[in-house]
């Protein structure tokens, strides 16, 4: 999904972006499969509300991260009846016994069609029970049912939480019904598991492009249009090390294959050979001379002219434990010595019981060439799947979140400059809803999905902790590294979830950690920075840089908690470049900021000090025109007051002089002559320095 601005006379394309946020990890080379023309499913007709009980699921249950951090568990009745009144199977006048409902659509999509498949599609029946097993041994397809209930699950999780703390009808959110509540509705968010894994039809002429693993994506158009997103199955890295004859031993590249039974297997290489004594392309049975020899055995065969999967079923047909393909001659652009993986037709069954993996061309030919006889150490993970991961579902949903609120939910291109945010809100997201207590443990992102467990670095620069030797990322790397050292927008988002996540755990440290995510009324500094930044979000301007996400997380503190937690926030933000002397230049590039490390003096410097001065706001704040600060003294002297503004430059003054002690002296700010933001309001004599905080809006 594109927008592209085009010259209505000329037709010249001027601009083209990407509404799509993709959260790619690497890139890697793969083999195409054949285009399939598979039919669609057929959509389960609506039965009528009064047939259907009370839902339940087997789940990874809110706040279990992945499977590395809890087991399955049944739950039942998981809605909330204030974000979802009449549940998640009703959309209007339909009911759904399948994954489908007001707020969310999942369906399996393997074969990339953007509709659900033709099987796989959870059915819960009346009683709407969705109990489907998971095998994490096996591939994921083996488990397709349970892992779109665990994605229709936790969409409705993203949907009823995030709902309480202002991603409402009005505010853009995806729903069918919006029960009279403003925006537009006819707009669930489409959640397609397992995407294209199967078939992918993501960019076929470009080997190094093939997205529909190891990624995720969510498209996200402006109000009354359905947000996409896609879960992609990811593969682990397979190992392949011969171990005799000492000649040949090591490890060798391999790349697995995208169908066979996943497992570690030792033992002896067989070649199958043809009659004349050649190495078989194993198209056929007949084909091959020593098919006895395979039984028992790891058979070798050569890439040729038939598809993978037929070499399998012929290898697996005599017995063979499991089938390695190597590379041929190949013309250009494609080297002999390149690795593919290999892929299955999505017209076919995956009923290949045997791993099957793909080597290099050198590989295969040092094999076929030993007279002594070939070992080897084979290990082939199966591939996880993004489905189970609800940081991940969840960092998918926040793009949607994050674009709807950012601007308002009619725009849908304000989080398309250079400096912003978003993948940064997105991992936020995942952390704070997958949180379980207030300590900090480093945080990684995907590393179930990386297969690193829980102690693994995950997909960004650095996990995410206050602790500087295991993430020291300030803003100044976003300055100096946005581009090289730090991708765009991944890198430049760590860094911003960096900051959030420092000041989550600042303000748990002063309030405490509350589980009920769902009360946002709550005061526990969970609760409190959930609402923050959601809110932030509504205040910031449309394509914002750092400093304006900053600056609205503060606005939001003063029109949230009267500006309680601005020490928290500004101690947070400082100690990540971005304090009150930072500027984010243009919100276009993020190269051309400064970054700052001082917070402004403390509510203990600006309240009654030392010299026992107090300085306070005593009128409106935030002020669209007027308001008033009030000053007392303990003694009598010569006092300044001014106002700053962030960078810390003077644009107005409201007292020179001498002042008595004990009276309030009062002096007018004039808000109308500045423009909207943030200043310091800042009172000094010979004795003392107080400030004090003041928003103007318009």
């Amino acid at each position: 999904m594109w927008a592209v601005r085009v010259d209505a006379l000329t037709g010249e394309v001027l601009a083209s972006e990407d509404l799509v946020a993709r959260d790619r990890w690497h890139a890697e080379d793969a083999a195409h499969a054949p285009t399939s023309l598979a039919p669609l499913a057929l959509e389960t007709a609506p039965v009528p509300a009064a047939r259907m009980g009370g839902p339940s699921y087997r789940v990874l249950a809110w706040p279990i991260e992945s499977p590395d951090r809890g087991a399955f568990s049944v739950v039942s009745n998981p809605e909330d009846a204030t974000a979802s009144p009449d549940g998640w199977h009703t959309a209007g006048a339909a009911s759904y016994t399948t994954t489908r409902g007001n707020n969310v659509w999942a369906y399996p999509d393997r074969n990339d069609s953007e509709s659900p498949d033709a099987t796989g599609v959870p059915e819960g029946g009346a009683g709407l029970s969705f109990d489907f097993p998971y095998d994490a041994a096996q591939h994921p397809r083996e488990s397709v049912e349970a892992a779109t209930v665990n994605l229709f699950y936790w969409g409705n999780v993203f949907h009823d939480v995030t709902y309480h703390y202002g991603f409402d009808e009005a505010a853009g959110n995806f729903q069918v019904n919006n029960f009279g509540n403003g925006g537009n509705g006819n707009d669930p968010a489409r959640l397609e598991a397992q995407s294209g894994a199967q078939l992918c039809e993501d960019d076929d002429n470009d080997p190094s492009n093939f997205a529909c693993y190891g990624n995720a994506n969510f498209f996200t158009p402006s109000d009354g249009g359905s947000g996409v997103m896609q879960m992609y199955e990811w593969v682990g890295t397979p190992t392949f090390t011969l171990t005799a004859p000492a000649s040949i031993a090591g490890a060798r590249p391999v790349a697995p294959g995208l169908f066979g039974t996943p497992g570690a297997i030792s033992g002896e290489i067989v070649v199958a050979e043809t009659a004349d004594g050649s190495t078989a392309e194993a198209c056929t049975a007949g084909e091959i001379a020593n098919g006895a020899a395979l039984n028992g055995k790891i058979a070798l065969v050569s890439r040729g002219t038939c598809s993978f999967s037929v070499k399998g079923r012929v290898i697996e047909s005599f017995g063979a434990t499991a089938v390695i393909v190597h590379n041929n001659e190949r013309e250009l652009p494609e080297s002999p010595e390149d690795l593919v993986r290999m892929a299955i037709s999505p017209t076919e069954n995956d009923d290949i019981g045997i791993p099957a993996l793909f080597v290099q061309r050198s590989t295969g030919m040092a094999i076929a060439q030993q007279t002594e006889t070939v070992s080897v150490d084979i290990d082939q993970p199966a591939r996880r799947d993004s489905d189970l991961d609800a940081g991940v579902i969840a960092h998918e949903f926040a793009h949607g979140l994050s674009n709807r609120l950012t601007g308002g939910p009619s725009q849908y291109r304000c989080l398309s400059n250079g400096e912003q945010m978003g993948e940064g809100w997105s991992d936020y997201y995942g952390l704070l809803l997958t949180m379980t207590e207030a300590t900090d443990t480093p945080r990684p992102i995907a590393s179930y999905l990386t297969f690193e467990g829980n102690a693994g670095a995950g997909i960004r620069p650095a996990p995410y902790t206050r602790d500087l030797s295991a993430n020291a990322l300030t803003y100044q790397d976003v300055i100096l590294g946005a581009g090289s050292t730090l991708s765009i927008p991944h890198g430049v988002g760590t860094v911003w979830a960096t900051a959030l996540w420092d000041m989550t755990l600042d303000l748990t440290d002063v309030y405490g950690f509350d589980p009920e995510v769902y009360d946002a009324d709550g005061g526990a500094g969970n609760q409190i920075a959930m609402n923050l930044v959601t809110q932030g979000m509504k205040l910031q301007p449309c394509r914002p840089g750092f400093v304006d996400g900053r600056d609205a997380i503060l606005e939001a503190d003063t029109l949230l908690y009267g500006g309680a937690n601005s020490d928290i926030i500004w101690a947070a933000f400082a100690r990540r470049g971005l304090g009150v002397n930072a500027d984010q230049g243009s919100s276009e590039t993020p190269n051309d900021g400064a970054a700052d490390f001082n917070a402004p003096p403390t509510a203990g410097e600006r309240g009654p000090n030392t010299a026992g001065a107090a300085l306070a706001i005593d009128g409106p704040n935030p002020v669209r025109r007027r308001t008033s600060v009030a000053l007392t003294l303990a003694a009598p002297e010569d006092v300044t007051v001014r106002v700053v503004d962030l960078l810390g430059r003077e644009v107005q003054t409201l007292h020179e002089g001498a002042l008595a002690a004990g009276s309030r002296h009062q002096f007018e700010l004039n808000a109308g002559s500045l423009a909207p933001g943030v200043y310091i309001v800042r009172a000094s004599g010979d004795t003392f320095s107080a400030t004090s905080r003041v928003t103007i809006v318009r």
